[in-house]
């Protein structure tokens, strides 16, 4: 199967973090957002931020939290990205909080950006089944108001698409999710990331850890049943991907936290190695321009420990921050002439 348009893939793509707060409390969530959670990136240091990402020569710029449509000022930092020329992309989980309760994304919002040629959603929608996804999220009216903000979406033509993270919970509703995503809710693209066990990931890892092998037949399948230009299978899945065959961390890929943390990828979020403290002094232009991350990665590449594992020739492990997480490093031990190992959890 061919990858994704060679131009997709080159495009260079900046993830803005706006804050942690989300009306969502999704037990996967890599960035432990809720509701009780405050923080924002402020519109001057965006501001700042979209000017260095001129400079740096992105393409499309990426918004992420938390759940971006709760940002005070989020409509001003759409105008701010659109007028400027770069391909957007929105990930929402479809709903923001009023006084009282969870609702769909305000359609005077939508209405703003009809027929934007620019503007992507990218909805958070894990699974089609009512009780699974009250088990990931936390709440069973946010699939309500997901799809119809999605509806309401395709209504001012705004294109729509989705980000699915499979994990033990969803993964027997992938297949169905995914005809569901098409037929029902017209959804242009799919595209599914692979779970890392990080934020709250961590803490609810027994419950979220899948079979690698029914995971690889279920997206088999679907890869099978459904064009590339539909479903895109995350780089991060290594040869299941269909998507790009090599890590583009520091490459095409930079993430900023709602603290101004430049990161080379989404990935890293949560490591306290590879990042840079962006200020007056660290301008995201300068760092990248000098290749600052890409340097400190490619340090961290070297010093992982799976590099002296016995494995290491036959893993097609792409994403280095799975492998500095993996858990199945098996050690060479070279004693006389014999090479031992030394299995560690």
């Amino acid at each position: 199967m061919k990858l994704i348009d060679l131009q997709i893939q080159n495009q260079r793509e900046l993830l803005i973090e706006l804050t942690d707060k989300c009306p969502f409390n999704c037990i996967y969530c890599s960035s432990d957002s809720n509701f009780l959670k405050d923080k924002f990136i402020k519109l001057t240091h965006l501001q700042e931020v979209i000017s260095q990402a001129k400079f740096c020569d992105f393409d499309v710029i990426q918004l992420s939290g938390g759940e971006p449509f709760l940002h005070p000022d989020i409509e001003e930092i759409i105008d701010l990205i659109l007028n400027n020329g770069f391909s957007l992309e929105i990930y929402t989980c479809g709903n923001v909080k009023n006084k009282y309760k969870l609702v769909p994304i305000p359609k005077k919002i939508l209405k703003k950006y009809k027929d934007s040629k620019n503007l992507t959603l990218r909805f958070n929608f894990q699974t089609i089944d009512k009780n699974n996804f009250k088990k990931l999220t936390g709440n069973l009216s946010g699939l309500k108001n997901l799809i119809t903000s999605i509806l309401n979406a395709n209504k001012y033509n705004i294109r729509t698409e989705v980000h699915i993270i499979p994990n033990r919970i969803n993964l027997r509703d992938l297949k169905d999710t995914v005809v569901f995503l098409f037929e029902k809710l017209n959804i242009k693209h799919i595209k599914f990331l692979r779970l890392i066990f990080h934020g709250r990931a961590k803490n609810n890892q027994e419950e979220l850890t899948y079979n690698n092998n029914d995971l690889k037949k279920i997206l088999e399948n679907i890869k099978k049943k459904f064009g590339n230009s539909d479903v895109e299978i995350g780089t991060s899945f290594s040869i299941l991907s269909n998507s790009c065959n090599k890590c583009q961390a520091a490459k095409t890929k930079y993430m900023i936290s709602y603290d101004l943390k430049l990161f080379p990828c989404t990935s890293f979020k949560n490591l306290k190695l590879c990042n840079v403290q962006l200020n007056e002094i660290n301008r995201m232009g300068k760092v990248i321009k000098n290749g600052v991350l890409f340097n400190e990665l490619k340090i961290f590449r070297k010093q992982l420990k799976c590099n002296s594992c016995s494995k290491i020739e036959k893993c097609y492990e792409v994403c280095p921050v799975q492998r500095f997480l993996c858990k199945k490093f098996d050690r060479k031990i070279i004693k006389g002439n014999v090479i031992k190992s030394e299995v560690f959890p």
